[in-house]
Formats: structure tokens, sequence, C-alpha cells
């Protein structure tokens, strides 16, 4: 059993979650009417009546257990574990169950995009893979398009220099992916942190076992041609996307992989098992970039595709920010775009407002 499912059902007697996965808001660009949409400060307004995570579909009895996993901050060693283990709950009850969420009907009008009159009271963090870039079929045959790369120069510009990338990516490998931008950049879902003034931060002890149990997949998989091993600062990504037959069977390589090791965890994604150090998550880096210059003070918008980007959704959500998920699966996010090239249209459309704002 996966370890975010065995602490899943760890919590179970506190977290009690029934009917059907939450639907979320699709983002529409041509919602972007002044006249057909709701501002963000109407729906902080909303969020204070109810929840995030109590509304829609979703049923949870103990919504303080839930909201204090997501709010909570500072404590010792064990709280901040403790901490950890009910985001893993709550995403695990979510999006490990096989249940997925449906898009709401064209045309909804509560499927409106809250308008962002002035981005430069936010700030943005970006997933990078299926977010910022398509997903290719091998990692590092993924690439930045060139008006991506323009558009985020765009963004930072409009946003003060508040925005951030959030992946799964080492950083080393995301500075190459974006070169010639050098943004502040959380790598390894949370373990390595670049922060703005450029100091780099770390999560976690690297396992002392992990060279040896990387030898050991790459072993286990010698003979399934198509089946990708990535190795990462503290983490090995095992890819089959271009076997998805052998999810089984990368599923049980992966739970053999931490089986004697207690402090690697398994992040399931899309078409990957990714072992790695127990460490921080996508919420923990983005609750630390908010505590800094020039994030500090802003409302958090985040964007993101896989089920490693629920827990900074969650994080987003309790502090009453614009969370994003890019495709259909089921989500703790309160808007979805149907793809990233309709996020990038957002996207665009709020750098073109933020700069015609200064040209005046």
């Amino acid at each position: 059993m996966l370890e975010i499912e065995r602490r899943g059902q760890e919590r179970r007697r506190d977290l009690l979650i029934g009917g059907k996965p939450r639907r979320t808001k699709r983002l529409q660009s041509r919602h972007l009417a002044p006249s057909r949409n709701v501002s963000v400060g109407e729906a902080h307004e909303k969020e204070t009546r109810a929840s995030p995570l109590h509304r829609g579909d979703i049923v949870i009895e103990n919504v303080e257990v839930v909201h204090s996993c997501f709010t909570s901050e500072g404590g010792n060693e064990r709280e901040s574990a403790n901490r950890r283990e009910r985001r893993c709950s709550v995403i695990s009850e979510i999006c490990m169950t096989g249940r997925r969420g449906k898009m709401r009907p064209e045309g909804d009008a509560r499927s409106m995009l809250p308008k962002v009159d002035d981005i430069g009271r936010f700030a943005l963090f970006l997933d990078l893979d299926g977010t910022v870039a398509e997903i290719a079929e091998r990692p590092e045959a993924v690439r930045v398009e060139a008006s991506t790369i323009a558009l985020l120069g765009a963004l930072r510009r409009a946003a003060g220099d508040a925005l951030a990338v959030v992946s799964g990516r080492d950083i080393a490998v995301i500075d190459a992916l974006l070169s010639p931008l050098r943004l502040p950049v959380a790598g390894v879902h949370g373990l390595q942190r670049r922060d703005a003034a450029g100091r780099l931060h770390r999560s976690g002890d690297v396992c002392a076992d992990l060279e040896r149990v990387i030898r050991a997949i790459e072993a286990d998989v010698v003979g399934d041609a198509g089946v990708i091993v990535e190795r990462k600062t503290g983490a090995v990504a095992l890819h089959y996307r271009l076997r998805p037959e052998l999810e089984a069977r990368c599923r049980a390589i992966a739970e053999r992989a931490v089986r004697d090791h207690p402090e690697l965890e398994v992040l399931p994604g899309k078409k990957v098992f990714e072992i790695r150090s127990q460490g921080g998550d996508k919420g923990d880096v983005i609750e630390a970039f908010l505590k800094e210059e020039p994030f500090r003070g802003r409302v958090p918008i985040f964007a993101g595709d896989d089920v490693t980007d629920e827990v900074g959704f969650g994080v987003v959500n309790a502090r009453g920010g614009v969370s994003i998920k890019v495709g259909r699966s089921a989500t703790l996010a309160h808007y979805r775009a149907a793809d990233l090239h309709e996020l990038h249209r957002w996207l665009a459309e709020l750098a073109r407002v933020a700069e015609a704002e200064r040209a005046r």
C-alpha cells in the first residue's frame, strides 16, 4: 500500500468524507467581462461564510480538523510532521480513491473566474509540467515555448516580481527550462526552495540509502522497455507514461522501495510514482514564500495539474486565494482550466491589463 494511502486510512477516524468529489468552476476566458464576473473580494467574502473544504459535493464532518491542517504554521518537528500527515489524508480521500470530479457545463453562471482588477495585489505560483509546459512522453523531452517564457516575464513585471514556479523538478532543471528567466522556485515537490534573494533552502534530510534504493529500482525495471527512472536530488521518479499497462507493476516497485525505509515516501502523479525523502510539500513552500518579500502581504494564486498540487490548493484556499486546477480530475481547487492553453490565455489577459494600466 502506498504511504500516502496508508496515512489516509490512519486518519479516517478524524476525517469522515462522503459523497462525490467536489465539482470545480471551469476557467472561461470569455467570462473576463466585468459585468459577468465576481471579484476576488466577493469570492473571499463567500469563503468566510463556508469553509473552503465544506462546500459543493464534499461533506466533511470535522471541518476544524481539516481547516487546521492547511492553516497551522510553526510548532515543533513532530507537530509539523503530524500536520503533513493530515494534509496527506485530505488529499488521499479526494484524489486517491478512484473518484473523479465533473466539469461544470459550458456557460454555467457559477463557472466564472473571479475578476482580477489589480494583479499587483497578488502573488503568483505556477506548477511547471502540465501547467507552464506541456507534458512530454519522456521528462527530458519537455520544452517551454519562447512565447511562454515571454508571458512569464510579463507576469513577473505585472506582479512586482511576486512570481514563483513550484515544481517536482530539480531547481537546476527548472532554471534550464526557463532560461534566460531566473525566478524564485521550489523543486522536488517542496524539498528545495530558492527565495527571491537567491538563497537556497532545503527541507528534510536526504535518505542515506537513497542511492541503493535507486539502483534496486533500476534493476527491477531493466527488462521493462519504456519505463523511465529519473534521478533527482533526494528523490527518484518512476515514469510509466510510455507503458501505462505497467502501472500496477510500477506501483509495486515503488511500494517495495519504501517498505524498509520510513524516511522515504511515495508521491503518485500522472503516469509516475515518485519516491522521495520526507520533507516539505508544495503547501509548505507557498507558505514560506508568502512570509518573504516580494510575496508578503499578497493574495496567492496557484495553478497546477497534478495530485501533488492539491496540498498547495488547500493552503491557498485557506488564505482566501485563487486555486486553479488544470485538467479534469477531482480537486480541492476552486477554479478549473480545461488545459494549459486556456490557463495561458487567462494569464496573458492579466498581464495585458496590467501593462495597459501602467501605460496610462
